[in-house]
């Protein structure tokens, strides 16, 4: 009866597996990332409809749908993970019945035969009481080690039943994740379209590109005045290495082209001017952005026409604008090195893959090409 394992040998389901457990924080993560996306679409419905604010709607429309997306499919390679580990489980307990299966068979009909340790036969059988009462202590040991046995065996049956009914509704569920994520990604598709519609009018039509034109530049001066309260209420004793002495030399803050340029700059087909305070860097998708400087993180937060924006204040009225971000990563009032990663890449209101990155020294806006270093 050795071939046959206590419950002590059996694998029973442990903790997740690394993959699972990994699938199952991507899952979470981007549960949590919905719900700060619909507070900020909520947000949005209470403003007034402007060009920045429906482009803005749209855009986390998209990211709504795309981050559902991630979620649904993370957590349906998380089942997949299981399903395949449960599959293993029931393939390995399979194998353990079978082969035990027939050694209890030849056990029982041993039993059957010889009798139970109390049958009055044992008690007979001996030549004396004191044999007698060998035969039935030895007998009533091997007695007991077959109920454990016959219990191991049994509860080798009820592991192999719950796993397959485990299997079952693992299959069911994938099924359902399937449809989700089918749905998903044809309502990502549709929020992309929809937000690229009105990037084509505004480029089409002349009074949605005045109109563009004139909101950007109200966000431009909004952003400008927001520096400038931040640079009166700077607290003078913070103590850093100054910037001035990094010109030419900043390492960049995403690797990319730069798309739209410092300065002013006119629609191609009207004529309409827009002023930038900074650079648009094309990005591979949701990158890290890292501080071109040591410094303070003077405001974290959305910022109308800039999406998710950080501003780092880097002392001696010197200030880095990173906008168009993904996510932010870290608080405001926190303290951040050169190369601290203080978000990820997300896209332009017209949903181009960019970084808006803005350079102030004496708080006045400088040409960002000017102070960077060569690319890497």
């Amino acid at each position: 009866m050795a071939g046959i394992a206590g419950p002590s040998a059996q694998r029973e389901p442990g903790p997740a597996s690394p993959d699972s457990a990994r699938y199952q924080e991507a899952a979470r993560r981007a549960a949590q990332r919905l719900e700060a996306l619909t507070r900020e679409a909520e947000q949005l419905a209470r403003r007034e409809r402007t060009l920045l604010v429906d482009l803005r709607r749209l855009e986390l429309e998209r990211d709504v749908r795309s981050t559902e997306l991630a979620r649904v499919e993370a957590e349906l390679s998380g089942v997949v993970v299981d399903r395949d580990a449960t599959s293993a489980q029931i393939d390995s307990l399979t194998r353990q019945v079978e082969a035990a299966k027939p050694l209890i068979g030849a056990r029982l009909a041993r039993l059957y035969m010889a009798g139970w340790p109390d049958a009055p036969r044992v008690w007979l059988s001996g030549r004396s009481v004191r044999e007698s009462s060998r035969a039935h202590r030895r007998l009533s040991a091997l007695a007991e080690a077959d109920r454990r046995r016959f219990g191991d065996y049994q509860e080798q049956i009820g592991r192999l039943s719950a796993a397959r009914m485990r299997l079952d509704a693992q299959a069911s569920r994938i099924e359902e994740l399937r449809a989700q994520a089918a749905a998903a990604r044809g309502a990502a598709a549709q929020a992309a379209e929809r937000q690229l519609a009105l990037v084509r009018a505004i480029d089409q039509r002349r009074d949605l590109a005045a109109q563009w034109a004139g909101e950007l530049e109200h966000a431009r001066e909004q952003l400008s005045s927001a520096v400038e309260d931040l640079a009166a209420g700077r607290d003078a004793a913070m103590v850093t290495v100054p910037l001035r002495p990094f010109q030419g030399e900043l390492d960049w803050p995403a690797r990319g082209r730069v798309l739209t340029r410092f300065g002013q700059e006119r629609h191609p087909r009207y004529g309409t001017a827009i002023i930038r305070n900074g650079i648009g860097i094309q990005t591979a998708g949701s990158v890290p952005v890292r501080a071109v400087h040591d410094g303070r993180v003077a405001f974290a937060d959305t910022f109308e026409g800039f999406g998710r924006l950080v501003i780092v204040d880097h002392g001696q009225q010197a200030f880095s604008l990173y906008g168009y971000l993904d996510r932010i990563e870290v608080p405001r009032g926190g303290r951040v090195g050169a190369g601290t990663v203080i978000g990820r890449a997300g896209r332009s209101p017209a949903g181009t893959p960019m970084l808006y990155f803005e350079l102030r020294v004496d708080a006045r806006p400088v040409d960002p090409l000017q102070w960077l270093g060569p690319q890497p």
